[in-house]
């Protein structure tokens, strides 16, 4: 049994060892390389325009989508177009981007109503599915001060089951390859059904 086992290693070796090797030459590059998902982040707002990508060295942009107006009311194709314009600019300059929608940008804002934050998720989740090649990482956003889960007006931040509802609604709207954040770990250990 051995032998053929010399055998079949001495067999492939020689196999190898028959291929011709070919050279491959690189050419230096002395300057950065962009490298989208890794490296500084930059802030851009959904009405910047182009121009906000084009930061040297930044290829990971955290991309605020400011609903302030749509606190009360579904979003409309105004809204809609804007977001396609933005995830279209990243492709175009090569870059990510980390969505966050959020209703204030401000200490003491008002956030939206848990019924209006759900209708706004299902009405981005064609959006933010059709352009996942050009997200990091969601954001989970819509609830509270600066949409970072904290200080909701509407008690979104405290409200355990709505808190989940939301989550998993977020979790929805972009593929499985792609991941949101939650900024507090508690929110992930309550949604998972574990606590302190």
């Amino acid at each position: 049994m051995i032998q053929k086992a010399y055998k079949l290693l001495f067999f492939m070796a020689a196999l190898g060892f028959s291929q011709t090797l070919q050279t491959t030459s690189f050419k230096e590059i002395s300057g950065d390389i962009q490298n989208p998902e890794r490296g500084w982040t930059s802030p851009t707002f959904i009405d910047d325009g182009e121009g906000s990508y084009k930061k040297a060295g930044i290829s990971l942009y955290w991309l605020k989508l400011r609903a302030d107006a749509y606190r009360a009311k579904p979003l409309d194709q105004a809204f809609f177009t804007k977001v396609e314009t933005a995830f279209n600019f990243a492709r175009k300059n090569g870059v990510k981007v980390i969505p966050r929608v959020l209703y204030n940008h401000d200490a003491g804002g008002d956030d939206a109503p848990f019924e209006i934050v759900m209708k706004h998720i299902e009405q981005l989740t064609p959006y933010f599915t059709k352009h996942a090649d050009v997200i990091d990482v969601l954001d989970p956003g819509f609830v509270g001060e600066w949409g970072e889960w904290h200080d909701s007006k509407n008690g979104l931040a405290k409200d355990d089951a709505k808190r989940n509802a939301l989550i998993k609604a977020i979790l929805n709207m972009v593929p499985k390859d792609r991941m949101i954040y939650l900024r507090y770990p508690f929110h992930k250990l309550h949604y998972l059904g574990n606590s302190f």
